[in-house]
């Protein structure tokens, strides 16, 4: 027994376990005080601009509510416009699913700060976005901290950034169960219980922190709902229809606003959008007070019965309005409490109805409030599982986890129906980013930085002037140029901006090599593109020069961002080609059966025959076959077939 005993320690402690463990309980008691910490700043800054404020634009009168706004909207197109304005990382959920898919998980700290404190200042100035972008986004910045402070090394940052995650969304919500969920539902888009006891950790942790200074309360008081019978059912999945169409219209409403503000204000003052959009956040608000905020407010009236159904539906207009604004004119904010606003007064008003038509079999119109809450929820994020638990952790009311969960399947397939894209995806699908595709196959770490580089390369002297040097880049193609020597050898790397700069210097005669940063990045051609996106991101730049690996200063090659999208995406065509492939030849050996046995092998090679020659963008725009004229009454659905032999 002794010597099994010694075994398993020894067993225990050769492996990583021990030192995640670890890590999993610092990264938890950290998020735990860092989300004290956000929680005191919203407060904090929600005072100053309601109680403060009220005070202070006395002058205005009734009228200092619509400036509120206006002076937060400047101070947030001041943060992002010296801080997030050159961020290549997408703001909130999509941002950190773009940056562990696509980034290597690498964000920096600086956009996180800006972008968080940005978050503050909208909830505190009567914005109607909420926390949730900001909080997820602390959580991974926290994971890269830890992992750079104890030099662990980078295969772990993955699941230390999902404990950093769950455990930020866990504190701050007082929903531990739910930020466990979301993190493998909506971040990873995949369940994997060896992470399961890990995380459990971190978030355990800081939610005992956290509700040991703020309480332990329900985020949203309401009072104990029951079930129901079975008789309820149609109710609950009518619910589960409305709250996913609504969902549909308040994705769309959210992305379609981000291009109409950027088109609108395209080629004017920068903080001309910001202040815009603060003020018809102002009117609205001034009109109807309930409408300010992220509707804390609103939803307790509703939850506890006191808001009647007109008004419930005259706020879900707004709330689309003051959303719009929130996210297009401020670039701020996530999606996660105006869903939850819009879902309970979807389902408050829908229970008032039936509560009217059908008293006797009906419970209050509130408890389908509730309901309602998960249901918009499940439907915009695609993430029902998360959605249930959010909707019965937010108000500690367990009783109703069964209709909630009707309504939120309902929801999430409705949704489903018409779109692919939640209201996470949707943004990056908007910036060319496939998510869905990257999360199967990590495509970045498959590819060599020399099958995607430029091998003719524009080049600088290095003993050329800056001022000529500015004049032929000028007249090039491209906005970086590396500079060489007379012999050939990399000596620097300039930009267009850098040489600009030089000449408002005056150092028109200086030799563009010093004009050059004095450390210099670079990669060589056996790295993949994922090592790339990282030293790109780890360096903020946009280009590496491509060195030997025998040499580091013989240029061999340059790679930009748009090598390594242009590699990417050029890979998924030839993964969708593949799959066109696959379905063929399932096809042709299911045809030949009644002639005799033919292997997949040989059928996919005579059927690769006919393909070889077709362009791989048109193989990834559209996977289905279309079979000769008299094979038609034979073939199958090959579209699906190759999407299963995909997957």
């Amino acid at each position: 027994m002794r010597v099994l005993y010694r075994e398993w320690v020894q067993r225990f402690l050769s492996s990583d376990q021990p030192q995640l463990i670890l890590l999993a309980n610092i990264v938890g008691v950290i998020a735990g005080f860092l989300a004290i910490l956000y929680s005191v700043l919203i407060r904090f800054l929600r005072d100053f601009f309601v109680t403060d404020g009220k005070t202070i634009l006395s002058f205005a009168h009734g009228y200092y509510i619509i400036l509120i706004p206006v002076i937060g909207g400047g101070a947030i197109g001041l943060l992002n416009y010296y801080f997030t304005r050159d961020a290549r990382s997408s703001y909130g959920v999509p941002g950190v699913m773009e940056s562990l898919t696509m980034r290597g998980g690498q964000i920096r700290l600086r956009t996180v700060a800006a972008r968080s404190l940005a978050a503050a200042i909208c909830i505190g100035c009567g914005g109607a976005a909420g926390k949730q972008g900001s909080i997820v986004q602390m959580g991974l910045e926290l994971a890269n901290m830890v992992r750079r402070f104890f030099k662990v090394g980078e295969k772990k940052l993955r699941i230390l950034a999902m404990c950093g995650v769950a455990a930020m969304v866990a504190a701050n919500y007082n929903t531990p169960l739910a930020g466990i969920v979301m993190v493998f539902e909506v971040i990873i888009g995949e369940f994997n219980p060896s992470y399961l006891g890990l995380i459990a950790i971190p978030v355990v942790v800081a939610n005992f922190i956290f509700t040991a200074v703020m309480g332990n309360g329900a985020k949203f008081p309401a009072p104990v709902f029951q079930a129901g019978s079975l008789i309820q059912l149609p109710f609950y999945l009518l619910i589960g229809v409305a709250t996913g169409l609504l969902g549909l219209v308040y994705i769309k409403v959210i992305i379609n606003s981000e291009v109409f503000f950027q088109r609108l204000f395209a080629g004017t003052n920068y903080f001309l959008r910001p202040l815009i959009g603060g003020l018809g956040i102002g009117i609205v608000v001034f009109l109807v007070p309930l409408a300010f905020g992220r509707g804390t407010t609103g939803i307790d009236l509703v939850l506890a019965g006191n808001l009647i159904p007109s008004t419930m539906l005259l706020l879900i207009v707004l709330k689309l309005v003051n959303i719009s604004f929130t996210v297009g004119a401020w670039s701020t904010g996530g999606g996660f409490r105006a869903g939850l606003f819009l879902g309970t007064m979807v389902g408050g008003s829908m229970g008032y109805l039936f509560h009217n038509l059908f008293p006797s079999i009906t419970n209050t119109p509130a408890s389908y409030a509730l309901i309602g809450m998960g249901g918009l929820f499940a439907a915009a994020a695609q993430a029902p599982f998360t959605a249930i638990l959010f909707a019965t952790e937010l108000t500690k009311n367990y009783a109703v986890i069964l209709p909630v969960a009707a309504a939120c399947a309902t929801s999430a397939y409705v949704s489903r129906a018409f779109s692919d894209e939640s209201i996470f995806t949707a943004r990056l699908v908007r910036q060319g980013l496939d998510v869905e595709n990257a999360r199967r196959e990590d495509i970045l770490r498959n590819i060599l930085v020399r099958d995607a580089m430029v091998r003719d390369v524009a080049t600088l002297p290095a003993d050329l002037n800056v001022k000529e040097a500015f004049r032929l880049a000028n007249q090039g193609a491209y906005s970086g140029y590396p500079v060489v020597n007379g012999q050939g050898r990399l000596a620097g790397i300039v930009t267009l901006k850098t040489l600009r700069n030089a000449l408002k210097e005056g150092l028109h005669n200086q030799p563009v090599a010093d004009v050059s940063p004095q450390q210099l990045a670079v990669i060589t051609g056996r790295d993949t593109l994922r090592d790339a996106m990282i030293r790109l991101n780890e360096h903020d730049i946009k280009r590496l020069p491509v060195v030997s690996r025998e040499d580091p200063h013989q240029l061999v090659g340059i790679l930009t961002m748009a090598d390594i999208m242009h590699a990417y995406n050029e890979d998924l065509a030839k993964v969708a080609g593949r799959n066109r492939l696959l379905a063929a030849a399932r096809a042709k050996q299911k045809r030949a059966g009644a002639e005799g046995e033919v292997s997949p092998a040989m059928a996919m090679a005579s059927t690769e025959i006919s393909l070889i020659q077709c362009d791989p963008e048109s193989l990834s725009a559209d996977l289905s076959i279309q079979p000769a004229k008299d094979e038609a009454a034979n073939s199958t659905n090959l579209s699906a077939l190759g999407t299963e032999q995909g997957s």
